[in-house]
């Protein structure tokens, strides 16, 4: 059950990826000749009498596509791709990447509408911690740890993963309103295998179903902007986490064994659906719309990235056409494009090939 799970996870977000392009498309005058749900042959489809779009369902549910009129090649009509201005096919190649961040967005929000979200706020104090040398009181809200801001418990985790046994200073806001910066040594814990501050933080906020019930509908207003602002931090920290793996990958700090491919990822939602089934069904909902919101941050993110064959190199050829005033020699940008993708091609068998491998060794 958890391997169809997966599979329709990675369906629906591709699906949303091109309906991104789709929108963007139609807004910008752009002819859409097929709009697909799956690959491979045609099992239903439809075309609309006013715009001559076909929208089909296919017989393999692993993604789908935005056919665009001129998008492969030059073809000089009025809802052609390629005779629309830089600008509007920008908009249209970074539709699909932003329609993958704006859903995570949108699943962080029913998240925390169902089950609330942790904050920063410190719930108990180790005598013997280093926190509790410092000062820091129960109630007390973590607000910015070395002058950066933290937002979410999340912020929170990152930034402790980096920090060593040398004094940090810890910026916290006390129940009373008042604002104090605390110098806290970390102490280092044999039991986690990292360097910790000596507290238990993370308090579980209600979902608005059970707020309500306790204080009434007159809480509504605050659950609103608590949701919709602390869903933009939990989008936002996503991100942050996306794009902090790049950079280990790039600068070495990971292996590129340690990447994981669609199989990995099967696998991980295969076994978080299993584990949460035997909680409740409303444990599995959570935890797939969780994956879910992750994944897609991961999809919108990856493809901004300038590599061949990605949306994000599109967007470079079309930055430089900007710049220079004239698209860039077509010979060069397709070479470039195989050359991006047979290489891509290569990684993704090679991520694939660990996968597997890391499924056997258990």
């Amino acid at each position: 059950m958890g391997i169809l799970i997966a599979i329709l996870v990675f369906a629906f977000m591709i699906m949303i990826h091109e309906w991104g392009h789709y929108i963007m498309a139609r807004k910008n005058g752009v002819t859409v000749n097929e709009f697909a749900f799956g690959m491979g042959p045609r099992i239903l489809s439809h075309t609309s009498k006013k715009t001559g779009t076909i929208y089909s369902w296919r017989a393999f549910p692993i993604g789908g596509f935005c056919s665009m009129l001129g998008e492969d090649e030059a073809v000089q009509e009025e809802g052609s791709f390629s005779e629309k201005s830089v600008w509007a096919r920008m908009a249209i190649v970074a539709g699909g990447p932003f329609m993958n961040i704006l859903m995570a967005y949108l699943l962080s929000v029913v998240l925390i509408i169902m089950s609330g979200y942790y904050t920063t706020e410190v719930r108990g104090v180790s005598p013997t911690g280093g926190a509790a040398a410092a000062g820091m009181q129960e109630g007390d809200l973590i607000t910015r740890i070395d002058g950066k801001r933290i937002h979410t418990y999340q912020d929170l985790s990152y930034i402790m993963m980096d920090i060593g046994e040398r004094p940090i200073e810890v910026e916290v806001r006390r129940a009373d309103g008042s604002v104090q910066t605390l110098t806290v040594t970390p102490s280092y814990s044999e039991e986690d295998n990292r360097y910790l501050l000596g507290i238990t933080v993370g308090a579980d906020n209600l979902g608005w179903k059970d707020a309500i019930s306790a204080e009434g509908w007159g809480i509504l207003p605050r659950l609103a902007g608590n949701t919709f602002g602390q869903a933009f931090w939990e989008m936002t920290g996503n991100i942050k986490l996306v794009i902090r793996g790049v950079v280990q990958l790039v600068t070495g700090q990971i292996g590129i064994n340690n990447m994981m491919g669609p199989i990995g990822i099967v696998q991980v939602m295969d076994d978080t659906v299993t584990e949460a089934a035997a909680i409740s069904f409303r444990a599995v909902i959570l935890n797939i719309i969780s994956l879910t919101a992750l994944l897609s941050v991961n999809l919108g993110v990856m493809n901004l990235i300038p590599i061949p064959a990605l949306d994000g190199s599109h967007l470079v050829f079309l930055a430089i056409e900007a710049i220079r005033g004239k698209p860039v020699n077509k010979k060069v940008e397709s070479m470039i494009y195989l050359i991006g993708f047979i290489l891509l091609i290569g990684l993704m068998i090679f991520v694939a090939g660990n996968d597997i491998l890391r499924i056997f060794r258990g």
